[in-house]
């Protein structure tokens, strides 16, 4: 059956360095466990593997270091 989603999106700016960025982006993805006690239904299912399903938007290079 089809259903409407979202998704959560981390929107930075191209002058952040991809070193913050990286950093950033590796934090979220090594401490969601965290997030999943703020947010549960919008966290549980993300891993890094699927987490640019449905990203139409180009990604920072600092947060492409994480994704590969």
């Amino acid at each position: 059956m089809p259903t409407i989603g979202t998704v959560t999106a981390f929107i930075c700016s191209t002058d952040l360095s991809g070193e913050m960025v990286h950093w950033i982006t590796k934090a979220i993805f090594e401490d969601l466990s965290e997030l999943v006690k703020i947010k549960k239904k919008a966290v549980a299912n993300v891993t890094l593997k699927n987490a640019l399903r449905g990203c139409k938007i180009t990604i920072h290079p600092g947060a492409k270091r994480c994704y590969d």
